[in-house]
């Protein structure tokens, strides 16, 4: 599926969920849905988004359970979830690569206000981290035992933990 300047908004479940196959998504936006922006449930599910934006969902804006996702100059901004406000990497098979993204103004009622590595892997470059916040990483949180975080430049700042870790917590 290839989406190009278009929206995906206000949705009673999941914006966008990728079970198998791909979707790419061009300068789209992926808004208001009342559950996960986007959901790649799979280990077959891939997302390419280009430009565009993920926000306002209100059950994490990206979760990659499995499967992989490559964001490229997207915002992923003011989503909220339990895990992740804004991304949530959840098993060992899952990836995240992000491009001069930017993940800000995003709340996780337990940790990773902006992203949560839980399992799997993920890579930011030139990616801004701002303005989250969690009760544990405010910007970022990695369960480092299981999961891994590469970060090459950006920039993380301005996030607020109301335990420990606000700009990145480690566990």
């Amino acid at each position: 599926v290839t989406l190009n300047e278009g929206e995906i908004r206000g949705n009673s479940d999941d914006g966008l969920h990728i079970v198998e196959g791909s979707a790419t998504l061009q300068g789209t936006r992926v808004i208001t849905n009342s559950g996960y922006g986007v959901y790649l449930s799979s280990s077959s599910a891939v997302l390419n988004m280009n430009g565009g934006e993920i926000s306002g969902n209100t059950g994490t804006g990206l979760l990659v359970s499995d499967g992989s996702a490559t964001l490229t100059g997207t915002r992923v901004i003011s989503n909220a979830g339990y895990h992740g406000g804004g991304v949530y990497i959840r098993q060992a098979g899952a990836t995240l690569n992000m491009t001069n993204g930017e993940v800000g103004s995003n709340a996780a009622s337990y940790g990773g206000g902006g992203l949560y590595v839980e399992e799997g892997n993920a890579t930011l470059t030139g990616t801004l981290v701002h303005s989250n916040s969690a009760f544990y990483g405010g910007g970022i949180y990695v369960r480092d035992t299981i999961g891994t975080l590469d970060i090459n430049g950006g920039e993380i700042s301005d996030n607020t933990a109301s335990y420990h870790g606000g700009g990145l917590y480690v566990e």
